[in-house]
């Protein structure tokens, strides 16, 4: 499991991750949420934590998002992101 053993991402830090990874990749910086909450989860874990990453719809008018939250929040979105309901919830492990 690749989250394992690692801490919660603390919100600085993955903020930090997901500016390097915008800055670094078109896609990522564009309309690609999915490979960049990826992108942004992996390098938290390489760093030993581990963010919340979640995808999400919202129904009116229909969309769907993924994104990282750290320490409660969601990390580099804007508050649309509140329109958006979680379906898939992978946070860090408890220890």
């Amino acid at each position: 499991m690749i989250r394992g053993r690692a801490r919660p991402a603390e919100h600085d830090r993955a903020l930090a991750i997901r500016q390097t990874v915008v800055a670094v990749s078109l896609t990522c910086a564009g309309k690609g949420c999915l490979p960049r909450s990826i992108a942004i989860a992996l390098l938290c874990r390489c760093r030993g934590q581990w963010p919340t990453w979640r995808v999400g719809a919202r129904t009116d008018p229909f969309g769907a998002h993924a994104w990282v939250e750290a320490d409660g929040i969601a990390v580099g979105e804007n508050a649309s992101i509140d329109s958006f309901h979680p379906l898939l919830t992978v946070p860090p492990l408890a220890r």
